[in-house]
């Protein structure tokens, strides 16, 4: 299955911990559906990510969740779980959703868990499209099967439990 990752940074200062903010968002998106045996036969798949900083974030917050403050990472699923297996593989390529990212909110989470920024970035990638596949942590059974995945999944990608304190 291909997968075809859009990014649009619109905060520079992303640039200082990312030299390469599109291999980072692909090869970890590739490893999210790949964990997950997601099958879309020859179909492309596509993922959108914005790479911006805590204004624009906080007015997408407010926006679509009704909460006026930045945070780290918003999913915007396209379909709901259950549709995608019916979309025909003849179709255009299959758009999962929308993934934005705060700058100085990662950055200042990634301090407080003395972790690299880039680390705790990757990590923010897999809970994003995790969402976009349906993935939720409303309740106490959702965000442990949710957290289960990410702390595999990011072990796979050589970082540490995410959940951990440090």
């Amino acid at each position: 299955m291909p997968l075809i990752v859009h990014s649009d940074v619109t905060q520079p200062a992303w640039n200082s911990i990312l030299s390469q903010p599109d291999s980072v968002l692909q090869d970890t998106c590739e490893r999210v559906l790949s964990r997950l045996d997601v099958e879309f036969t020859e179909r492309a798949v596509e993922i959108s990510a914005l790479l911006t900083d805590n204004a624009e974030q906080q007015m997408l917050n407010a926006r679509y969740r009704q909460k006026d403050k930045p945070t780290n990472v918003l999913s915007f699923p396209v379909h709901e779980p259950h549709s995608i297996a019916r979309i025909g593989p003849t179709a255009p390529p299959l758009m999962l959703g929308d993934m934005s990212f705060a700058f100085e909110t990662v950055v200042e989470e990634a301090r407080l868990k003395r972790i690299e920024p880039v680390a705790h970035f990757t990590h923010l990638i897999v809970h994003g499209v995790l969402h976009l596949l349906g993935f939720d942590h409303h309740n106490d059974s959702a965000a442990g099967e949710m957290e289960a995945l990410e702390m595999e999944i990011c072990k796979s990608l050589g970082l540490a439990n995410p959940y951990e304190a440090h």
